[in-house]
């Protein structure tokens, strides 16, 4: 797992209104949606409003406060692109293939260094809507 720390502007919609919305949409434009709002908070640090994108399992075990707590200060996400979604056929499993920008502590006190890290996130439709799922769920 990364320490993560963000930066850089981004007004995500509403973790809310995001349900609503998606219900008219097709499953991989309802689940890009999603991704995209769930990675606008965690760029911003709003890691409250992160947690709401895990899965009821998850949010059943660790609270927000310990949530918070996993996100240090070694990485700055500047910019998340989703790149692919796929869901399987049965219509509630997808795997999204995001591109991360991320500017990050150069040893020995060189600077930032800008760096571009792929990442596949897995995710579940559950209780009408979708969550992150974490390789500890």
């Amino acid at each position: 797992m990364l320490l993560l720390a963000g930066c850089g502007p981004a007004t995500p919609p509403s973790a809310t209104s995001a349900p609503k919305a998606a219900a008219a949409l097709q499953p991989q434009e309802a689940l890009k949606q999603r991704v995209e709002a769930r990675w606008a908070r965690l760029i911003e640090r709003d890691f409250a409003g992160a947690y709401t994108f895990e899965t009821p399992a998850y949010r059943a075990t660790v609270d927000r406060k310990q949530y918070g707590a996993q996100f240090g200060v070694g990485v700055n996400w500047v910019r998340a692109t989703v790149d692919q979604v796929r869901v399987d056929p049965a219509g509630d499993r997808a795997e999204v293939d995001v591109t991360l920008q991320m500017q990050s502590l150069a040893p020995l006190g060189a600077g930032l260094v800008d760096r571009i890290q792929p990442l596949r996130e897995r995710w579940i439709l559950t209780q009408g809507d979708w969550w992150v799922v974490r390789d500890d769920d």
